[in-house]
Protein backbone atom coordinates (compact mmCIF):
# COMPACT_ATOMS: atom_id res chain seq x y z
CA UNK A 1 0.00 0.00 0.00
CA UNK A 2 2.58 2.04 0.35
CA UNK A 3 4.21 2.22 -2.75
CA UNK A 4 0.67 2.66 -4.15
CA UNK A 5 0.68 6.39 -4.90
CA UNK A 6 3.65 5.53 -7.34
CA UNK A 7 1.43 3.00 -9.32
CA UNK A 8 -1.23 5.99 -10.70
CA UNK A 9 -1.38 9.21 -11.61
CA UNK A 10 -1.92 11.93 -7.97
CA UNK A 11 -5.60 12.41 -9.03
CA UNK A 12 -6.45 8.72 -9.46
CA UNK A 13 -5.06 8.28 -6.56
CA UNK A 14 -7.25 11.31 -4.32
CA UNK A 15 -9.80 9.00 -6.31
CA UNK A 16 -8.90 5.92 -4.43
CA UNK A 17 -8.02 7.33 -1.11
CA UNK A 18 -11.05 9.93 -0.64
CA UNK A 19 -13.81 9.20 -2.93
CA UNK A 20 -14.43 5.46 -2.84
CA UNK A 21 -12.55 4.68 -6.39
CA UNK A 22 -11.41 1.25 -4.49
CA UNK A 23 -14.48 -0.57 -5.09
CA UNK A 24 -16.58 -1.78 -8.54
CA UNK A 25 -20.51 -0.41 -9.08
CA UNK A 26 -22.70 -2.33 -10.46
CA UNK A 27 -25.56 0.26 -10.35
CA UNK A 28 -25.63 3.68 -9.57
CA UNK A 29 -26.92 3.31 -5.59
CA UNK A 30 -24.55 4.76 -3.08
CA UNK A 31 -24.15 1.35 -1.20
CA UNK A 32 -23.73 -0.69 -4.19
CA UNK A 33 -19.79 -1.02 -4.52
CA UNK A 34 -18.14 -4.35 -4.17
CA UNK A 35 -14.51 -4.65 -3.34
CA UNK A 36 -12.46 -6.18 -6.01
CA UNK A 37 -11.20 -9.33 -4.63
CA UNK A 38 -15.21 -10.13 -3.91
CA UNK A 39 -15.89 -9.26 -7.31
CA UNK A 40 -13.37 -11.54 -8.90
CA UNK A 41 -14.86 -14.52 -6.43
CA UNK A 42 -18.22 -13.83 -6.73
CA UNK A 43 -17.69 -14.44 -10.54
CA UNK A 44 -15.48 -16.89 -10.81
CA UNK A 45 -17.28 -19.52 -8.80
CA UNK A 46 -20.60 -18.03 -10.19
CA UNK A 47 -19.71 -20.65 -12.75
CA UNK A 48 -18.75 -23.43 -10.70
CA UNK A 49 -22.43 -22.72 -8.69
CA UNK A 50 -24.49 -22.87 -11.99
CA UNK A 51 -26.82 -25.18 -11.86
CA UNK A 52 -25.79 -25.85 -15.58
CA UNK A 53 -22.75 -27.44 -14.41
CA UNK A 54 -22.81 -29.05 -11.05
CA UNK A 55 -26.63 -29.23 -10.86
CA UNK A 56 -29.00 -31.13 -12.72
CA UNK A 57 -29.46 -33.99 -15.21
CA UNK A 58 -26.39 -35.24 -17.74
CA UNK A 59 -23.18 -33.88 -15.83
CA UNK A 60 -20.51 -35.98 -16.72
CA UNK A 61 -17.25 -35.85 -15.09
CA UNK A 62 -15.82 -34.51 -18.39
CA UNK A 63 -18.09 -31.23 -18.20
CA UNK A 64 -16.13 -30.64 -14.50
CA UNK A 65 -12.97 -31.51 -15.60
CA UNK A 66 -13.36 -29.02 -18.91
CA UNK A 67 -14.48 -26.37 -15.92
CA UNK A 68 -11.45 -26.93 -14.01
CA UNK A 69 -8.70 -26.53 -16.74
CA UNK A 70 -10.29 -23.89 -17.50
CA UNK A 71 -10.01 -22.47 -14.31
CA UNK A 72 -5.88 -23.55 -14.19
CA UNK A 73 -5.88 -21.32 -17.89
CA UNK A 74 -7.36 -18.54 -16.42
CA UNK A 75 -4.89 -18.65 -13.66
CA UNK A 76 -2.02 -18.69 -15.57
CA UNK A 77 -3.64 -15.62 -17.45
CA UNK A 78 -4.03 -13.75 -14.24
CA UNK A 79 -0.72 -14.57 -13.28
CA UNK A 80 0.88 -13.26 -16.66
CA UNK A 81 -1.34 -9.93 -16.72
CA UNK A 82 0.25 -9.25 -12.83
CA UNK A 83 3.70 -9.61 -14.25
CA UNK A 84 3.04 -7.45 -17.39
CA UNK A 85 1.51 -4.92 -14.88
CA UNK A 86 4.07 -5.35 -12.07
CA UNK A 87 1.47 -5.49 -10.26
CA UNK A 88 2.16 -8.57 -7.85
CA UNK A 89 0.03 -9.30 -4.60
CA UNK A 90 2.66 -10.32 -1.68
CA UNK A 91 1.88 -12.36 1.55
CA UNK A 92 -0.25 -10.46 4.32
CA UNK A 93 -1.60 -10.77 7.57
CA UNK A 94 -5.33 -10.59 5.52
CA UNK A 95 -4.41 -12.74 2.45
CA UNK A 96 -2.46 -15.98 4.09
CA UNK A 97 -3.61 -17.52 0.28
CA UNK A 98 -1.39 -15.08 -1.36
CA UNK A 99 1.81 -16.18 -0.16
CA UNK A 100 4.66 -17.95 -2.20
CA UNK A 101 4.09 -21.54 -0.33
CA UNK A 102 0.29 -21.05 -1.81
CA UNK A 103 1.51 -20.04 -5.07
CA UNK A 104 4.00 -22.97 -5.73
CA UNK A 105 0.79 -25.11 -3.96
CA UNK A 106 -1.62 -23.98 -6.69
CA UNK A 107 1.11 -24.32 -9.48
CA UNK A 108 2.23 -27.68 -8.59
CA UNK A 109 -1.71 -28.31 -8.96
CA UNK A 110 -2.04 -27.05 -11.84
CA UNK A 111 0.64 -28.89 -13.51
CA UNK A 112 -0.72 -32.18 -11.69
CA UNK A 113 -4.19 -31.71 -14.07
CA UNK A 114 -3.05 -30.96 -16.49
Amino acid sequence: MEKLPLTMTNEEYQKFATSGYFAMRRSDRFWSGVWSDMTIETTLMRSLKSPRITGGRGVLHSVLTKWLVGMSATHEVCTSLEEFAVVIFTSSEQHKDLGQARRSRDTADIVRQT
